[in-house]
């Protein structure tokens, strides 16, 4: 799905992502791994490159290095941040899907990934598409279920640290998500809709 539809983007490198990753020029990382579905399915769809997955949750680690396992793919690792930091200067590309609203401090991770990159290495990022406006969020069709998923889910993630930000499933809107990009040094960012990712907002910064 995210080969398909996500990565040739003429938003991202010009398109010419999937052309890199094909030829193995590429070390990437996928930041909030889960269980490694996305990764997985990068890492298959393009042998030549290599694939870091990171993650916090010990449960979704095992379940991640579990399925890395079945699939036999010698590409790509799972690393438990909480033992393992990304590298300096390493990757080539870093993908974060959905976790940035679920982070109790995620100018943390921003900070981090923009250290992890090489120079002008993009950070691809997909969030759910929301507003500024409280009135536009509460508004949406699927209002409802996204509030619902923010209390039982989002907003306890968010504050499970003491200071957390608490920002929820509805809080990570274009120009909050700009002004943490610019204070940990992404000079260029611009946000764009891809029609297979209904309902999420796409993000580039370099």
């Amino acid at each position: 799905f995210f080969c398909d539809n996500l990565l040739p983007n003429e938003n991202i490198m010009n398109g010419n992502l999937v052309q890199l990753l094909s030829q193995g020029k590429m070390i990437a990382a996928d930041v909030g791994c889960g269980t490694g579905v996305a990764l997985i399915e990068m890492a298959r769809r393009f042998p030549k490159a290599m694939f870091h997955g990171f993650e916090l949750s010990k449960q979704a680690i095992s379940a991640a290095r579990k399925n890395v396992e079945l699939s036999k793919l010698s590409n790509v690792r799972i690393f438990d941040v909480s033992e393992t930091a990304m590298p300096p200067s390493a990757y080539d590309f870093v993908f974060c899907y959905d976790v940035l609203h679920d982070c109790s401090q995620p100018g943390i991770l921003i900070k981090q990934v923009k250290e992890a990159l090489k120079p002008q290495a993009p950070f691809v990022i997909v969030e759910i598409e929301c507003f500024k406006d409280v009135s536009e969020n509460i508004h949406h069709p699927m209002a409802e279920s996204r509030y619902g998923f923010s209390l039982g889910l989002c907003l306890q993630s968010g504050c499970s640290e003491q200071g957390g930000m608490g920002i929820g499933t509805c809080g990570l809107y274009p120009e909050r998500l700009f002004g943490m990009l610019r204070k940990e040094g992404f000079k260029n960012y611009k946000v764009f809709q891809v029609e297979q990712l209904k309902g999420q907002n796409c993000y580039v910064a370099r």
